[in-house]
């Protein structure tokens, strides 16, 4: 079987120490031992809470001294030590194949950016999402895209086409 490449996976969080725990629970589960988990505090009140947290599941913590989900992308992705960088935000939660879908997906150089399904499975609690993939096949997306593309909740992307753009603005 041939190795998945690693990712370095970013969650930016502001003052939610309890939705950061369960969401770096599952991400931590469906971690190989070469990825990279970053926490990015986004001006968290309580900083030691969310830094505890990403103690707890063995991820760097990364702080920024402004608010905004942008701002803490950015200073995630500029940390992250890996050319694919995923994105989650803290309410969500991954199942155990998600890395590696999200790893595999980048296996063609042509791709700069995936995004994925977040839905609510049924009879779970409405208050956490799942980050999943729905689409079998892969497709581009402009203009003229029907159908839900994804959520940026559950992104990943190339650190070179971030570059390319000037990150999140």
């Amino acid at each position: 079987m041939v190795p998945f490449d690693p990712i370095s996976v970013v969650v930016p969080t502001r003052d939610r120490p309890e939705l950061l725990d369960g969401c770096l629970r599952s991400v931590r589960r469906a971690l190989g031992d070469r990825d990279e988990l970053i926490v990015v505090d986004s001006a968290s009140g309580d900083a030691s809470a969310i830094h505890d947290v990403a103690d707890r599941y063995g991820a760097r913590y990364v702080r920024c001294d402004e608010p905004g989900a942008s701002l803490a992308r950015n200073a995630g992705w500029g940390a992250a030590a890996h050319p694919v960088v995923a994105f989650i935000d803290d309410d969500i939660r991954v199942d155990e194949g998600w890395a590696r879908a999200v790893s595999g997906s980048f296996a063609s150089h042509d791709v700069a950016f995936i995004t994925g399904y977040v839905g609510i499975p049924e009879g779970q609690d409405p208050e956490f999402a799942i980050a999943k993939f729905m689409h079998d096949e892969p497709f581009d997306i402009d203009a003229s895209t029907a159908q839900d593309p994804g959520h940026s909740a559950n992104l990943a992307v190339r650190k070179d086409a971030l570059v390319a753009v000037g990150g999140f603005d």
